[in-house]
């Protein structure tokens, strides 16, 4: 799934059928991209910010939850992927596979947000230096209105797809629906949707390719 420069990370998903996905504008649930595709269908990332959309694993290279690069040193995650692990539990893999990572990267510390499903997680080296080309992502930092409304965006993450299968950074299309102030409610209208996985990752807007993507 993609993020683009400005990010709204995908919180509780529900319908791996790809009916209907319910996300909180920070976290997530355990769910993943089904009828996804390697590419955003809907923003213009560059391969540099599609580098961005990450994922977490165990230091057995097991991943179970999906998340964001927005700084060379900071990952973003939906809270109750992380809110039972201690740092040395966890890592962050960059790559569009999670069998054969461009790095996976040890976590030093976790912050999670008081009352909503979001996460921080302070990497225990730099991203930047482990993959070059990487081009972190910036959250979306203003309130929704009902501009939103009806805008196309694109979920990166790498959970099951409708064939059970795991592990690859896929990009679905969705329709955003309704929002309130902790959670958006996106529809992929029967054709594409969020799985076990897909929690933490990303929903992204971008207009064209000349604005950055949020």
């Amino acid at each position: 799934m993609r993020v683009p420069a400005a990010a709204l990370m995908i919180a509780s998903l529900i319908a791996c059928s790809g009916d209907i996905a319910v996300s909180s504008l920070p976290g997530s649930t355990h769910q993943a991209i089904v009828h996804g595709t390697p590419e955003p269908q809907n923003t213009f990332l560059t391969e540099a910010q599609m580098l961005a959309s990450v994922y977490l694993g165990y230091q057995n290279g097991h991943a179970f939850c999906s998340g964001a690069m927005v700084h060379p040193r900071v990952a973003l995650t939906a809270g109750h992927c992380v809110d039972s692990l201690l740092p040395e539990h966890l890592w962050v893999g960059l790559g569009a596979d999670t069998t054969s990572p461009d790095a996976f990267l040890p976590v030093s510390s976790i912050y999670l947000h008081p009352t909503i499903d979001f996460a921080l997680l302070v990497l225990g080296l730099d991203a930047q230096s482990a993959v070059p080309e990487l081009e972190p992502l910036t959250m979306h930092r203003m309130a929704l209105d009902d501009t939103w409304i009806g805008r196309q965006l694109d979920a990166a993450g790498y959970g099951e797809t409708f064939d059970a299968q795991s592990g690859r950074r896929l990009f679905a299309a969705l329709e955003l629906v309704s929002y309130d102030t902790e959670t958006v409610t996106v529809d992929g209208h029967g054709e594409q949707g969020l799985c076990t996985g897909d929690s933490g990752g990303p929903l992204l807007w971008q207009p064209d390719s000349a604005t950055p993507p949020v």
